[in-house]
């Protein structure tokens, strides 16, 4: 097999490619990773009977630990916000 030589620019163009697909999966996982959680947070919420805080979150409801615990809990409030000002039409079934 030949060994095929590439140039810097060549070089440089794939590593910002790799570097590309790397950041769209872990988007993808953050985004994964945050509608469950808004989920389980809005369950727990409801068996609660609590409004959503960023201390209820971290104290009580106790996420895995991250350092991206407050990102994390602004993304699950627009999830609910969100979520919240859908309006149904009246007599519309979604199931």
């Amino acid at each position: 097999m030949k060994t095929m030589r590439i140039t810097s620019a060549e070089e440089k163009m794939i590593m910002e490619h790799r570097k590309s697909i790397k950041h769209e999966k872990a988007t993808q996982r953050f985004r994964t990773e945050i509608f469950e959680l808004a989920f389980e947070f809005n369950k727990y919420l409801e068996k609660k009977g609590l409004c959503h805080s960023f201390s209820e979150f971290i104290n009580c409801f106790d996420p895995p630990i991250s350092n991206l615990n407050k990102l994390k809990y602004e993304a699950v409030t627009k999830v609910f916000e969100t979520v919240k000002s859908l309006e149904f039409q009246r007599g519309f079934d979604p199931c």
